[in-house]
Parts: structure tokens; sequence; C-alpha cells
């Protein structure tokens, strides 16, 4: 229809606005249908090779089992538990990771995305297809969905039996699944040539967003997303798939740990003449030290990994600012809550300084932690209202040190201008 519309269109030179879009999208989709066809061709091509070549060392994939759905139970032995154990998890881990990469690509805004729910989906659905001798359920879920939203609900069931007749096809005619290994491998090779090629690319712009940051250390550069990045592309090509990816992904959840078991604090300074805050010597931000007034942000929940660091690193940055210090307000709007190890710190700690401490942004449980615990009490008196607001903190510490009105005068003039 397209193709009539276009010529119709030409032969009287009217309508080409309108037909060039219909003959590009009707291009667009025999491109799609020939792109969907590759994996498919690229199989044919081999069968077709090694029929025409019968060069019996080219080594062939293994023979295809017909599905079905007889339950064929079998207790696996001991031994071949520990030898499935590994490729098990990964499996796994990976349709996990990969269905729910999908489908939050895929779903609409009113959709509902529960990951317990689609864990217990995948792995029922898996249970199914081990007792059906089938292939593990993996993305391929979530993309049906969203190919069924797009083109109704007949995609789905024309997918599933499309699969089905592929199988049994190849099951029932032997020559079909004389395929040899190497057609495989052009196969994963397409598939994968694209992210080797960009990941040159890749390691750039994460290499100057870290220096853009200006965390240039070794901590810094373990914990950031190029070290999990660099883990996931260099282990599987070294190590083997399955090993190579195992090795990826506890490299990549101690990088993501190591995260929050550094420091985890930042410097903040407020803009002249207002009463915001932000960090300091970073590029875009106008905020100031104050004299006397020493403001840190914890980023995260302090816990046994990073109290002891955050405390030991903070301490020897105060002492280079060669600067007079005699009260530290602490913002712990990021801080969700404290261990009992980061209670006990802070109370030792913060009892035997001399400047004096103030805790501000804390959430109601942070607050509670500390009234249960007996450092607001013992260790951190202060007004209940700097609790809450990191401007009210530093103005009474401002006022404590004498930079200001007086520390009732100005912190209670504060307070009476941000009510009005």
């Amino acid at each position: 229809r397209s193709s009539s519309r276009l010529a119709a269109s030409v032969g009287d030179g009217s309508d080409i606005g309108c037909a060039a879009p219909a003959a590009s999208t009707c291009c667009s989709r025999i491109g799609q249908a020939f792109a969907a066809m590759a994996n498919l061709l690229v199989l044919i091509a081999g069968a077709a090779a090694h029929h025409f070549i019968a060069d019996p060392t080219i080594k062939l994939i293994s023979p295809l089992e017909a599905p079905s759905f007889a339950p064929r139970i079998r207790v696996p032995s001991a031994a071949q538990f520990l030898a499935l154990a590994p490729s098990s998890a990964l499996i796994a881990f990976m349709a996990l990771g990969g269905h729910l990469i999908v489908a939050e690509r895929a779903r609409r805004p009113q959709d509902l995305l529960d990951a317990r729910r689609e864990l217990f989906a995948l792995g029922l659905g898996n249970v199914g297809a081990a007792l059906a001798a089938g292939m593990p359920v993996m993305p391929n879920l979530a993309t049906t969905m969203a190919v069924k939203r797009c083109t109704g609900g007949f995609a789905s069931i024309g997918n599933a039996a499309g699969h089905f007749a592929a199988f049994f096809l190849a099951a029932e005619v032997p020559s079909l699944q004389r395929v040899p290994m190497f057609a495989i491998g052009v196969i994963l090779f397409v598939d994968f040539a694209p992210l080797l090629l960009e990941a040159p690319r890749d390691i750039m712009h994460l290499l100057r967003q870290l220096r853009h940051d200006g965390n240039l250390t070794w901590r810094g550069l373990l914990s950031s997303d190029l070290s999990i990045f660099v883990a996931a592309l260099v282990s599987p090509l070294a190590f083997g798939i399955i090993q190579g990816s195992v090795i990826a992904i506890l490299l990549e959840l101690l990088f993501a740990v190591s995260r929050f078991a550094g420091a985890g604090y930042t410097t903040l300074g407020r803009v002249p003449g207002t009463d915001i805050y932000d960090e300091l010597n970073v590029p875009g931000s106008k905020a100031q030290e104050l004299p006397k007034v020493y403001i840190v942000r914890f980023s995260g929940p302090r816990w046994f990994g990073n109290v002891a660091s955050t405390t030991r690193i903070a301490r020897r940055e105060r002492r280079k600012r060669n600067a007079e210090i005699q009260f530290i307000v602490v913002d712990m709007s990021m801080v969700a809550f404290l261990d009992e190890t980061a209670l006990v710190h802070y109370k030792r700690e913060w009892s035997n300084r001399s400047e004096r401490i103030i805790v501000s942004n804390c959430c109601a449980r942070v607050r509670g932690q500390l009234e249960r615990s007996g450092l607001l009490e013992d260790v951190l008196p202060q007004p209940q209202e700097t609790l809450v607001r990191l401007h009210h903190a530093v103005v009474y510490a401002e006022g404590l040190a004498g930079d200001a009105l007086g520390p009732a005068v100005s912190f209670q003039a504060t307070m009476s201008e941000t009510a009005a």
C-alpha cells in the first residue's frame, strides 16, 4: 500500500511529503523484520555450510531435546549439585537483574514494579521450565510483555508458539541440528561487538567524571563506577563466562561496599547573604567558610565500617586548615540510622574534644537514637530547634562564638525571622 501510494505521488508530483514518511516506515519495518531473523539466518547458513563442506572435524552444537510437559524429576547427586550450584546461582542473578532492567525501561508510569513479586514469578517460571526440560526464563518475559502492550495480545501467543514450533521442528528433523559452533560464535560476536567498540569511550567518560569529582585517589578509584565497569568487562573475558561472571559479581559487590566503608563526609560553607549551604571547593559552588565554625555533612548511615575512618580523616583534614575552630556543626540529613558501634564511638570521641559538637538536620529515627543513647543529654546539649534545621544550628554556633549579637539574641532573632 505504501509502495503504490509512493508511485502514484511520484507520478503526478503531489503528496510527496506524505508518501516519503510512509515509504520510510515500510522500509524500516522490513529492516526490523530482517534484523529479527538475523540469528536464524546465521544458523541456517552455518548448517548449510557444514552440509556442503562435510568436514567431520567441525564441532557442532549439542543435539536439541524436544520440549515436553511430562515431569522429569530426577534427584541430583551431591557432586552434580555442587557442580551446578555456581552456574545456577549465576543464571538466577543474571535473570533477575536483566528482567528488572528490561521491565524498568519498558513499563509505563502507571505500571507497578515489585522486585519481590518479579523474583517469585521468575522462580516459579524456572521451576516449571526445569520440570519440562526447558530453557531458563530470562528477560524475555519482560520483553514479551512490552511487545504485548505495543502490538496486542496475539504477540505474546505468537512468540511462545513460534519458540515451541522451532524446537519441535528442530528436534524432529536431525539435519536442522547440524549447526556448527562457529555460527553461535558469529551471533555472540555480532551482539557484543558494539559493546566492545564502545568500551574505550565509556572508560574515558567514567575517568573524566572521576577527575571532575576530584577523587583521584586509590580509595576513590576502587569505589568508583569505573572500577565496577572494568571488573564487569575484563573478568568474563579473562576467566570465562561462568567463573568470570561470578568473579565480576563478587568484585562489584566489594567495590560497592567500599563506597560506604570510607570516610563519607563533605565540608560545607554558606553562600554569603543567604541561608543556603553548599560544598566547599566544588565547581559551581559559591559557598564560603565561616570563621570559628566548621560544617561537615555525613554522606550515609554511620556504622562500624566507616565511623572510625570518618573521625580519623576529618581530624587530619581540620589540622591542615590552620584556622581556629571552636564549633563543629554536623549535618546528618543523609544519615538514616546509627548502629550501636557508631553511638558508642561518638559518645566517647565527642566527650573529649576541645571543639563543641552541634548536630543538625536529624531525622526522627536518628533523634530517637541520640536521645536513648544519652548523647543529647550528656554530650550534645543544644536547643531542639537546632536538631532539625542546619541554618538554626549554624546561627546558634556563631552566637556562641561571639560573631553575632550574642547567643540568645542572635538565635532568637533568627527564629523570629523564620516564623515570620
